[in-house]
C-alpha cells in the first residue's frame, strides 16, 4: 500500500471539507491526549490498525473539529466512542484508496 497518497488523499479530503483551514495539526495534540488515554492495543486490536497506520488515523482524527472537545480527561468515554467511529470512516476511505 502507498502510505504517502493515502495520506495526501486524506489530507485532500479534509481541505475540501474546510477550506479556511491551512494547518490541519493542532499545537493542542489530540494525538497526544488519545495515545495517553487510550492503550496501543486498542489501536491495533479493537480497530485493527496496522502500526504504521496508527499515526495517519490519528491525524486524520485530529482533524475533525469535535475532536478538541474530548481532551479533557473526563471525556474518556466519549473519547474512545470518537475513534471507533472515525475508525469506520477512516477504513473506508483507505480501503477505496487500495482498490484503485
Amino acid at each position: 500500500m502507498n502510505f504517502v497518497r493515502m495520506y495526501k488523499d486524506i489530507l485532500k479530503v479534509l481541505k475540501i471539507k474546510n477550506p479556511e483551514r491551512t494547518d490541519f495539526i493542532t499545537p493542542s495534540s489530540f494525538t497526544e491526549v488519545a495515545m495517553k488515554t487510550v492503550s496501543y492495543t486498542f489501536f491495533t486490536n479493537t480497530l485493527n490498525l496496522n502500526e504504521d497506520e496508527i499515526g495517519l488515523f490519528l491525524v486524520f482524527c485530529e482533524n475533525d473539529s469535535k475532536s478538541n472537545t474530548l481532551l479533557k480527561p473526563e471525556s474518556q468515554f466519549e473519547l474512545i466512542d470518537f475513534l471507533i467511529n472515525k475508525n469506520k470512516e477512516f477504513k473506508r476511505i483507505i480501503t477505496f484508496e487500495t482498490e484503485k
